[in-house]
């Protein structure tokens, strides 16, 4: 991975600016949109909002950005281990979601589980695995 700083340009402030705007623009559509009279939408929205933190994700890593303290836990574990960043991240949502029901359990809190909740346990890692290459592949030639 390549140090965006070592660049006559930062290009790492025009990457979390974009990446910003992406995000808030898709926040937006999603609030147009959301109905929970159409079901459908909201599985599309969630992929592919699924698909755009991926994608982030795999921009802070290849650019070396700070990363969110989970992601950076994961990328430690990753480099430290033959498994994969989305395999790493898949372990932990579902330790994570244990470790919840437990607590729930136990403090008798109650405990709103949805179809939502377990797509992005299993597929988030699965996405960032999907998008690493294609992500990598585009930044390299942005910036080789």
């Amino acid at each position: 991975m390549r140090s965006f700083s070592s660049l006559p340009f930062n290009w790492s402030l025009i990457i979390i600016t974009i990446n910003s705007a992406y995000i808030a623009i898709w926040i937006d559509i999603m609030m147009v949109f959301n109905s929970p009279s159409n079901p459908i939408i909201g599985y599309i929205m969630l992929f592919s909002g699924l698909m755009l933190v991926a994608i982030g994700v795999n921009m802070a890593r290849y650019t070396q950005l700070v990363l969110p303290a989970l992601d950076f836990f994961i990328q430690s574990i990753n480099m430290r281990s033959n498994l994969s960043y989305g395999r790493i991240k898949q372990i932990i949502e579902v330790v994570v979601f244990v470790l919840g029901i437990i607590i729930g359990l136990v403090f008798d809190l109650s405990l709103k589980i949805g179809v939502g909740t377990i797509i992005i346990m299993f597929a988030g890692g699965y996405f960032v695995n999907l998008t690493y290459e294609p992500v990598t592949n585009i930044l390299k030639k942005v910036a080789p």
